[in-house]
């Protein structure tokens, strides 16, 4: 059986089979947790995350940090745009 694709407000398409979505975030979930591993703290773990040149990346990684780390930080830190200090 083939996985059922289903369409979020924001035009982004996620698999609703479990399996299918971690196959296609496996990446994002792998570098996730090699920065998860080298990081003293979460700020630390943030800034990595801020130092990631692909923009499709960081934002897939953003919101692994904003769902598993801190729910709290306001969506516009996440933005590219933010200035961010070490």
């Amino acid at each position: 059986m083939r996985g059922i694709w289903i369409t979020l407000a924001s035009g982004e398409y996620y698999p609703d089979i479990l399996k299918d979505a971690c196959e296609l975030y496996k990446p994002v979930l792998v570098l996730f947790g090699q920065a998860l591993k080298s990081s003293e703290s979460s700020t630390r773990l943030f800034l990595q995350i801020a130092e990631q040149t692909d923009g499709w990346m960081r934002v897939q990684l953003a919101r692994v940090f904003r769902k598993y780390v801190s729910p709290e930080t306001p969506v516009e830190m996440l933005n590219p745009s933010f200035p961010v200090r070490g």
